[in-house]
């Protein structure tokens, strides 16, 4: 069986996707949080699943990550930052 997606459900999907693109630092940004907490592009793809290629991308600003890397991508950086403004 199928299952059914009303528009209620895709709109809220829209909405968390493009909060999370919104709370997406730029590409710069995210290459200087990455770096500040001493980690290789190797070590962010790993964490989340993906590869270097893919992280490395992400901070060059040629690709955005899409889904539930997104969502992992944003709660990293956001985990760097905030430990990097407690040190």
């Amino acid at each position: 069986m199928k299952a059914t997606v009303t528009p209620t459900d895709a709109t809220q999907a829209v909405t968390s996707q493009v909060t999370l693109i919104r709370r997406l630092p730029a590409p710069a940004m995210r290459r200087a949080l990455r770096e500040s907490a001493g980690l290789s592009t190797g070590d962010v793809a790993r964490a989340l699943g993906v590869t270097r290629q893919a992280v490395s991308n992400w901070e060059r600003g040629k690709r955005t990550p899409r889904g539930a890397y997104l969502d992992s991508y944003v709660q990293v950086l956001e985990r760097i930052a905030h430990l990097n403004a407690v040190a």
